[in-house]
């Protein structure tokens, strides 16, 4: 069964990129461009990661993090944000995500294998526990 990937990013270019880099074969993808509409999606499915944006129209990127690794404590989730910092990175590292990425000029480049590592590391841990 392909990974299921939900990614709530505002901007639509952005989700646009990311599927364009991530092949239909491989994953199953869900885009959404809020958090209330990411929630609202955690309320009837199951997803294998979520790529959250920091900044969104209806909410605060770290609070929806939050949110998120309390309604789904095994899935990993990669924060990515337009304008970074150290001081964001380690808050939502500290947070509970799994990753941080910059948009910068290389950031669609980079999703397909920061994606694939972090299901591969939390699907080693899931079998571990198990």
């Amino acid at each position: 069964m392909k990974p299921h990937i939900l990614v709530i990013d505002d901007s639509e270019t952005v989700r646009e990129a990311i599927a364009s880099v991530l092949p239909k074969r491989d994953y199953a993808l869900t885009m959404v461009a809020n958090g209330t509409d990411g929630l609202s999606y955690l309320e009837q499915n199951v997803c294998d990661l979520i790529v959250l944006d920091y900044s969104l129209p209806d909410t605060n990127g770290l609070n929806l993090l939050h949110t998120l690794v309390k309604k789904c404590p095994d899935v990993p989730i990669l924060m990515v944000t337009g304008s970074g910092s150290e001081k964001l990175a380690v808050k939502a590292l500290k947070s509970g995500a799994s990753d941080y990425l910059v948009k910068s000029s290389d950031f669609i480049s980079k999703i397909p294998h920061v994606v694939r590592e972090n299901l591969d590391k939390y699907e080693m841990r899931r079998r571990n526990r198990d």
